[in-house]
């Protein structure tokens, strides 16, 4: 019985200890666990549009999305998706994405506008994550850039601001695939065929100025990713802020909570100080100066110790009070670019084919003869006192004469004569008729636009 009692403290203490061992684990696990690859709407701006199949949601903040949605904005509007805890996509004004997702493989379908994304830890390997539009698949492990397709043109660019990528296009015109990698500080240019399919790719390096002004932005408003851009690719970080301070804000979104960082001061340059002559007042004519060592030191030594006070004090006077004039903020200077872009209208031609048509057309049929069989009835004295043409007709004259007398029937031959007709038939034959065809055609047409701004020339 003893040894009893003391098993129950115990057993209870062990328990306890479990319980709270158990309580921690699940603490720690929450505390530091890897979320699954979950889609949610992290933050709208103006008018968001939520497609669901052939369903629009109403759109609100955390909303998760689900495979095969499609988020929309309109002007002046933004929509911020985390793909995870360390993937997030913006969809910029005027922008349409399809999200599409099985298990941890990621894709993105942009089919209209502008998008930027910002991985912020390298995928793992069972991992993966594709931007596609209609001319290319952007291949992303870990790194931030954007996504433009211009709506003019056609033509698509990607600006890379860390990490790598890997761009992929098919030409249908060659059947080739080309694929480019494109590193920070560059940019990718998809270039078009007549058809507006894929042909080639250009990668050139780019600077601060021509970045977007909506890349930007959403570089300042993550201050971790634009520290690591910074640093990926040399960009001076007063110089993308002066291109935001300089933009039109009327262009774009004014993102809720973004406060701009103070412009950095800039390193004051070097200035030089020249020392004013020595004059030496006499009364007596002053002698020839000689050049040599001599006679230099020689004319320094006869400067008083007064005077010598006085012009170290005038030149901490002047060394106080000049300061570098503050330079003024640089013009605006216009990159014009002039580009040629196409435009499909519809032309339409006339032209000559051959159809089978039915027509109608009337036989004309001549008059004829024939041999006829007919039936003559005899009475019994051998007169004939009827014709029938069918042996019908006879037998309804036999039966109408019981009673009377039997008549004799006998067949004979006669020719008589058919007379013409006309028969109405239709056929299909061969005719050239003109129709009116539509052609899908691409105008060129030219456009010349500053690179950094975007304004255009009329």
């Amino acid at each position: 019985m003893d040894g009893n009692k003391k098993k129950i403290p115990i057993i209870a203490t062990v328990t306890v200890l479990l319980i709270i061992c158990a309580v921690l684990v699940v603490f720690f696990l929450q505390k530091n666990r890897i979320k699954a690859t979950t889609m949610r709407l992290l933050r709208i701006v103006g008018e968001v549009t939520l497609e669901d199949g052939k369903k629009k949601k109403t759109i609100l903040d955390n909303l998760r999305l689900n495979d095969g949605n499609a988020l929309s904005t309109e002007a002046e509007s933004l929509a911020s998706v985390g793909l995870d805890d360390t993937k997030i996509i913006s969809i910029e004004e005027n922008s349409r994405a399809e999200f599409y997702q099985k298990g941890k493989k990621l894709e993105l379908v942009l089919t209209k506008g502008r998008l930027f994304f910002d991985v912020q830890q390298p995928l793992a390997d069972n991992e993966s994550l594709d931007i596609k539009s209609s001319t290319m698949v952007v291949g992303i492990r870990g790194t931030s850039g954007y996504v433009w397709e211009d709506p003019a043109s056609g033509i698509q660019y990607i600006y890379i601001t860390d990490g790598h990528v890997t761009v992929k296009g098919y030409n249908p015109q060659t059947e080739k695939n080309e694929e480019v990698t494109v590193g920070p500080g560059q940019r990718v240019t998809a270039y078009l065929n007549d058809d507006g399919t894929f042909n080639t790719f250009i990668v050139e390096d780019v600077t601060e100025d021509d970045l977007p002004i909506a890349l930007i932005r959403e570089l300042f408003n993550n201050p971790d990713t634009l520290e690591r851009v910074l640093k990926a690719t040399g960009y001076n970080k007063n110089k993308l802020l002066k291109r935001i301070l300089e933009s039109d804000e009327a262009l774009y979104i004014a993102l809720d909570g973004l406060v701009l960082p103070e412009l950095e001061p800039e390193p004051e340059p070097e200035t030089s100080i020249e020392e004013p002559e020595e004059t030496v007042t006499s009364t007596d004519k002053p002698e020839k100066v000689d050049t040599s060592s001599t006679s230099v030191d020689e004319t320094e030594s006869s400067v008083s110790s007064a005077d010598e006070k006085e012009e170290t004090s005038k030149k901490d006077q002047t060394t106080a009070s000049v300061k570098p004039a503050k330079a003024d903020p640089p013009a605006h200077v216009h990159e014009w670019v002039t580009e040629e872009y196409y435009t499909t209208e519809i032309e339409t031609r006339t032209e000559t084919e051959t159809q089978y048509v039915t027509v109608q057309e009337v036989i004309d049929h001549p008059a004829t003869t024939k041999d006829e069989e007919y039936y003559i009835a005899y009475d019994p004295q051998g007169n004939p006192v009827g014709e029938f043409s069918t042996s019908e007709e006879v037998d309804g004259f036999v039966q109408s004469m019981v009673g009377t007398f039997m008549p004799t029937i006998t067949p004979a031959t006669r020719t008589v004569t058919v007379p013409g007709w006309q028969e109405t038939v239709e056929r299909t034959v061969p005719q050239e008729v003109q129709v009116n065809r539509d052609y899908e055609v691409q105008v060129p047409h030219e456009r010349t636009y500053c690179k950094t701004c975007g304004e255009e020339q009329n």
